[in-house]
């Protein structure tokens, strides 16, 4: 577990720079998704694939610990 925990604490080290990104830039990303509130009450796995994908889902169950870890990141280009 500590190795872990030094893991996680040394990874944004290893992160590049991130870049500053403009209100106008997330309010476009956003629009370019879509319906995501019909995808998400579709319960379509074929629609939720996809959304999940575009918002660049990463998700781990815990299942000891019955919690999701979800991670996401917007790389713009």
């Amino acid at each position: 577990m500590v190795d872990a925990m030094k893991l996680a604490r040394a990874e944004p080290e290893h992160l590049p720079a991130s870049a500053t990104v403009e209100a106008a830039e997330v309010y476009a990303m956003l629009d370019s998704l879509g319906d995501v509130g019909g995808a998400l009450n579709s319960g379509n796995p074929d629609r939720l694939a996809k959304l999940y994908g575009d918002l660049h889902l990463e998700m781990l169950y815990d299942n000891e610990k019955e919690a999701l870890d979800v991670r996401t990141s917007f790389r713009s280009g």
